[in-house]
C-alpha cells in the first residue's frame, strides 16, 4: 500500500494508508488532470505569441513530447503509435512531418526524431515561460516539491 504524505504549506502529514495503487490513480487522477491543464492554459497569450513564433501549426506534437525531445532523447518512429493511440495515425506523421520541415526536428535514417537546435530553442521558451507563469501562480513550497 503506498505511503502518503500530504503537505499543507510547512505542516507535513505523512501515514501508510490501506488502498490499491490502481484504485488510487483513479481517486487522484482527475485533480492531476486539472492542475495539468490549468497549469498549461495559464501561460494564453503569451503560450500563443510563443507557439506562432515558432512557426504556429509546425511546432505540432512537440508540447506533448517536450520532455523527452528537451532531455536530448531520440523518439522511434515505432514508439509514435503508442503515445498517439488515440489518435489517426496519418495526422500524428503528418504532425511530425510539419516539425521537421520546419526545422524543429531532426529526422535520422532510422525514422527516429530528436529536436534540432531550432526546436531545442523552442522548447527552452516554453520551459522557462511556463516557469514564469506557474512560479506567478502557485506557492513556492509547491514548486520545490515538483522540482525535486
Amino acid at each position: 500500500m503506498p505511503d502518503v504524505e500530504i503537505s499543507f504549506g510547512d505542516r507535513v502529514v505523512s501515514e501508510t494508508v490501506a488502498i490499491d495503487p490502481v484504485r488510487f490513480a483513479a481517486l487522484v487522477a482527475p485533480a492531476i488532470t486539472r492542475t495539468f491543464i490549468s497549469g498549461m492554459h495559464a501561460s494564453g497569450d503569451a503560450g500563443r505569441e510563443l507557439v506562432r513564433s515558432y512557426g504556429g501549426r509546425a511546432i505540432g506534437n512537440m508540447i506533448d513530447l517536450r520532455n523527452p525531445l528537451a532531455a536530448g532523447r531520440s523518439i522511434a518512429h515505432g514508439e509514435l503509435p503508442a503515445a498517439y493511440r488515440y489518435f489517426d495515425p496519418k495526422d500524428v506523421s503528418d504532425s511530425i512531418d510539419r516539425s521537421v520541415d520546419a526545422g524543429l526536428l531532426d529526422r535520422a535514417t532510422d525514422g527516429s526524431v530528436s529536436a534540432s537546435e531550432r526546436g531545442r530553442s523552442f522548447l527552452a521558451d516554453l520551459f522557462a515561460l511556463h516557469d514564469r507563469t506557474l512560479t506567478e501562480r502557485w506557492p513556492g513550497y509547491v514548486l520545490e516539491r515538483l522540482n525535486r
